[in-house]
């Protein structure tokens, strides 16, 4: 009986020990995560885009499963991408390896955590300028093309976060010029007809002013939008 005793108290501390080392260990890496992180949050913070990814992928390659880490790292490329994709002469930006890298973060963030809101946001935003990219050339190119790609994009930017109210504005001025131009919208599985698509482009007017009233102006002059879509290339 007395060797038993001794034996379960022995197997007890055993246990302990054993459970104390864990932790430790799980606070160390824990520790040495957040030391990455936090290393890369500095580097961003002062536009030092390969040290900021270096410290986010030491970081990812102790935690792989860390949605926060893959956000920093899509919101590092995003940044990098915006330094460099912006055309002066154009006045737009232009789509790059660095969007297509931060989008790819971006949605690593959301596969491990469908609720992180804070990846959705920036992921409307890329696909809303590179939506503009296309909608803008139009002051200079009359082409159909253009907002067809122009309105995809939007439509994906609204896929992550229906609130974006720029995807919102901008698509209510694509089906107006479409509705002027006596044509039916684009991207919708059913041919819904130009009378059709100016009830639709007023729709997106509605709700991006809900959201931001400044766009009143905005929206005046692209509800009156005397637009002659050109058929070029679709």
């Amino acid at each position: 009986m007395a060797k038993k005793i001794i034996l379960n108290k022995t197997l007890t501390a055993f246990l302990l020990v054993l459970f104390l080392s864990f932790s430790s260990l799980s606070l160390a890496v824990e520790d040495a995560v957040q030391n990455y992180i936090e290393k890369g949050n500095t580097a961003l913070k002062y536009a030092d885009y390969n040290d900021a990814i270096e410290n986010y992928n030491k970081a990812a390659s102790i935690d792989p499963n860390n949605a926060q880490i893959y956000f920093y790292l899509g919101n590092t490329y995003n940044q990098l991408a915006e330094s460099e994709s912006y055309n002066e002469y154009w006045g737009i930006y232009s789509l790059n390896k660095d969007h297509g890298k931060a989008v790819k973060y971006y949605e690593k963030a959301l596969t491990l955590n469908s609720n992180f809101t804070d990846a959705r946001i920036p992921l409307a935003g890329i696909y809303t300028d590179l939506g503009s990219a296309f909608f803008d050339k139009t002051d200079f190119e009359y082409s159909s093309t253009d907002l067809h790609n122009a309105e995809k994009h939007y439509r994906k930017a609204l896929s992550y976060y229906p609130d974006y109210p720029e995807a919102l504005l901008k698509l209510g001025a694509i089906y107006s010029a479409f509705a002027a131009s006596g044509y039916s919208c684009p991207g919708h599985r059913f041919n819904i007809t130009s009378r059709g698509c100016r009830k639709l482009a007023q729709e997106y007017f509605v709700k991006a002013q809900s959201i931001n009233p400044g766009y009143e102006k905005l929206i005046q002059k692209y509800s009156n939008w005397d637009y002659k879509i050109q058929r070029i290339g679709y």
